[in-house]
């Protein structure tokens, strides 16, 4: 870090138009000038057209791939560099951060999102514009009650000084720090942006009724069955869950009512916490000194989906306790993470009570009519989903 800052305080300092007459930085740290910029849009799981292509090699710049499960995302097809660079391409002049992809989505922002902020701290003497691509849409990030917003705010990053990369556009001066987090990086971390993280502040705010809680059960059974067109999944009978967990003195806690702040300062004050398996783990990304003992329920019988969320908190050096309870998941041809699935809760309270989480097994479970729960869960859930084209292709190949 210390020589990246002396470089950017050296090209702070020559004011320079040009940045190809100046030595590179260190390998944390790249400078590129006359850069353009195309819209980046998905092709397919790992492909991307567009991103940054200097103008002099009509090449990618490597430093600005995104990387998942350390392999090069951004892909280009179809378009021709040098006819593009022939066209009236605006000039952006100011001096670029760039940031990389911009999610769209609570859990994706705070896991692929944030791997390049840490290099705020090194260039904001230059007072750069902070750039990203958002090509699955642009967050309400200027709503003070909104998760992106929330988060700059936390780490001191201006949220007017934003843009986003929606248009062709020619870059002057573009500085492209390392990806230091995402999938791939999360058991070990890079210390650059470890230390990044720990600088995350927030003024406490406990929402009503979580004085002094402290024991949290993070629920998903409020979570609506679709959130912009991408399925939610749940667990079956999540409300039973909850009223034996209450006999155990639980608060349940339902983290889409409330804003990030409230979210981190019930976690942070607690002693233990239960999740149920889901985006809200990921908030845990800004608690790397989190205290409380953790389980999480499971509701997936695909370990890829429980992976990302082990290796988050191995790469803080914080153990927590699973809790694999499954014995069915309803997933009408939709991804695994999407699926209804069916825990046995009497099971999972037996797991639960050995890691010291509860003091009373959940004896009473079997006695609930479950069947007429399952039914009826499964009833909205087909209804939640019947206009998802993966259940449309599903059930084209049901033949009787």
């Amino acid at each position: 870090m210390g020589k990246t800052k002396k470089f950017l305080r050296r090209l702070h300092n020559r004011a320079a138009n040009s940045l190809f007459s100046l030595p590179k930085a260190d390998n944390e740290i790249s400078i590129h000038a006359q850069v353009i910029a195309y819209p980046l849009k998905e092709l397919a799981h790992l492909d991307y057209s567009g991103g940054l292509i200097n103008s002099t090699t009509h090449k990618l710049i490597a430093e600005s791939i995104y990387y998942k499960e350390e392999i090069p995302c951004q892909h280009f097809t179809n378009f021709n560099t040098q006819e593009n660079l022939d066209l009236d391409v605006p000039e952006f002049e100011d001096t670029c951060l760039y940031i990389g992809i911009l999610f769209n989505h609570y859990g994706h922002f705070l896991l692929e999102s944030l791997g390049r902020l840490w290099a705020y701290e090194s260039v904001k003497e230059l007072n750069p514009y902070i750039c990203f691509y958002a090509p699955w849409g642009v967050p309400k990030y200027l709503e003070e009650n909104n998760y992106v917003n929330q988060v700059l705010t936390g780490f001191k990053i201006p949220h007017e000084r934003l843009i986003f990369l929606e248009h062709l556009v020619r870059l002057k001066k573009v500085v492209v720090p390392q990806q230091k987090y995402g999938y791939g990086y999360l058991r070990n971390p890079d210390s650059v942006f470890f230390n990044f993280v720990k600088t995350f502040s927030f003024k406490d705010h406990t929402p009503q009724g979580f004085e002094n809680a402290d024991k949290i059960y993070v629920s998903r059974a409020k979570l609506p069955f679709s959130i912009k067109g991408n399925v939610c999944g749940r667990a079956i009978a999540e409300s039973v869950f909850e009223e034996y967990l209450i006999s155990n003195d639980y608060k349940i806690f339902y983290p889409e009512f409330y804003n990030l702040f409230e979210q981190l300062t019930v976690y942070k004050n607690a002693k233990k916490i239960i999740f149920s398996s889901g985006s809200a783990l990921h908030t845990c990304i800004l608690l790397p000194d989190l205290q409380a003992d953790v389980a999480i329920i499971s509701r997936s019988q695909d370990p890829g989906n429980n992976l990302v969320f082990e290796e988050q908190f191995q790469g803080y050096r914080k153990t927590v306790f699973w809790a694999y309870a499954i014995r069915a998941q309803y997933q009408f041809g939709l991804d695994s993470w999407a699926a209804l699935s069916d825990i046995d809760y009497y099971k999972a309270s037996i797991l639960l009570e050995k890691q010291g989480f509860v003091d009373k097994i959940f004896n009473n479970f079997n006695q609930h009519d479950y069947s007429n729960i399952v039914r009826s869960e499964i009833q909205n859930y087909i209804q939640s989903i019947s206009n998802d084209t993966n259940f449309i292709n599903f059930m084209t190949m049901l033949k009787e």
